[in-house]
């Protein structure tokens, strides 16, 4: 329009330039007014179309801006799927222990019945609560009753390894193992086996005094393969087995058998 002439970057002109601009939020971050991701990229989608019109008001050269922009875009979008997914994590983990909280148990118990149901396998589940837990709250205070919850997480989490195996805690001292393709044989072994390891628990060497050692009751109760049960119902038969182990004197396991008998271990 005035006759100005005006001069494309060479293309290892604009590689250089749209690099440098890329990279310019990785350069920002962690400055100090500039503690967030979504900022030094926002100063640099700003920085690239300013770029070119400087470029091109003062400098008479032509700088293409969509190769940057593309890249702090996509940089841009990867960072919220990713703030998203992190939010998600931390709406279904219990922060204490780092277990699934209850939402995220709940959803999996009816995933994993409706998998049983089509898959005619059975699925197991073990609800464990902590022995005369508030007595040990209020003997030995509120920092070693924490203690006890993470260090039984960590035990449950050692003994459901398997990709779908579940470990969560409901609440208080509370927890629950949802274990897919189980049978009932195979989930008291596993029950026993919890009681054994925290029978061997060295409580020096995991933080505690030995005053705070610990036993759980376990109930279980497991849905045949085909079995049409709500998950309602699953629950509640597990939670009627450890009401029951509870009364037989706590330290046990005790299952809730498809006839509606107990069986205790």
């Amino acid at each position: 329009v005035h006759g100005d002439a005006i001069v494309p970057f060479t293309p290892a002109e604009q590689i250089l330039l749209s690099v440098a601009l890329a990279i310019l939020p990785l350069l920002l971050f962690g400055l100090p007014r500039l503690t967030k991701i979504w900022q030094p990229i926002l100063i640099a989608l700003i920085a690239v179309p300013l770029a070119t019109f400087l470029l091109l008001r003062f400098g008479r050269a032509w700088f293409p801006p969509v190769p940057a922009l593309s890249v702090l875009a996509a940089g841009g979008l990867f960072w919220i799927i990713r703030m998203l997914r992190r939010t998600r994590r931390q709406a279904q983990s219990d922060p204490l222990t780092g277990l699934a909280n209850r939402a995220r148990f709940d959803g999996g118990l009816e995933q994993e019945l409706v998998s049983a149901r089509r898959s005619n396998q059975p699925l197991s589940l073990l609800l464990v609560d902590v022995d005369h837990f508030k007595r040990l709250n209020d003997t030995l205070g509120h920092p070693a009753g924490d203690e006890v919850l993470r260090t039984l997480a960590n035990t449950l989490r050692a003994r459901a390894r398997r990709p779908r195996d579940l470990v969560a805690r409901l609440g208080g001292d509370g927890f629950a193992l949802l274990l897919p393709e189980t049978t009932p044989q195979a989930a008291a072994a596993i029950a026993t086996t919890i009681h054994v390891d925290l029978a061997n628990l060295s409580t020096r060497a995991n933080g505690l005094s030995p005053d705070a050692s610990f036993t759980v009751s376990v109930g279980i109760h497991t849905a045949r393969g085909g079995e049409q049960v709500a998950a309602e119902d699953m629950f509640e038969h597990a939670d009627a087995a450890l009401y029951r182990a509870k009364q037989a004197g706590r330290n046990r396991s005790c299952s809730h058998t498809s006839d509606g008998g107990f069986a205790s271990g």
